[in-house]
């Protein structure tokens, strides 16, 4: 059953090393990653990581950031988007697998851009009515 000496799997549905490993990632994701691997390669290719396990270690991360540090995946995309053309952290996130390492000040390399990106985004649209939006910018009817 895939089990070593001194472990003990306690039903059918515990994980093994293998299950770990064998993670599923949604396609959206599978897709910015790629992109953004590509970007990177394309625009900074002395810069930009290689080896076999880039794609994977970046979704690992990636998967992370959402599923245990709370960021929703959208917020994620924009933020790396918006990185990607600060003249800071275009210079810092060539590599999406570093982005949960903690850096000095004690954050993680995300939390710092997140924080910069919360800074400098343009504001969301408020949902307005027609109307509000006439009245807030005096438009005629």
């Amino acid at each position: 059953t895939g089990e070593r000496k001194g472990q003990k799997r306690v039903n059918e549905r515990t994980p093994t090393k293998e299950t770990i490993q064998k993670k599923t990632y949604t396609d959206k994701l599978k897709t910015f990653v790629g992109n953004y691997i590509s970007f990177i390669k394309k625009e900074y290719p002395t810069k930009a990581p290689s080896g076999k396990s880039v794609e994977e270690n970046s979704l690992d991360v990636m998967d992370k950031l959402t599923r245990i540090d709370g960021f929703e995946d959208e917020y994620i995309f924009n933020a790396l988007r918006w990185a990607k053309d600060d003249d800071f952290w275009s210079q810092q996130v060539f590599s999406l697998a570093g982005l949960r390492k903690k850096s000095p000040n004690g954050l993680t390399k995300f939390q710092n851009l997140s924080n910069a990106y919360d800074k400098d985004k343009p504001e969301e649209p408020e949902n307005l009515t027609p109307e509000q939006i006439r009245a807030k910018y005096g438009l005629a009817s």
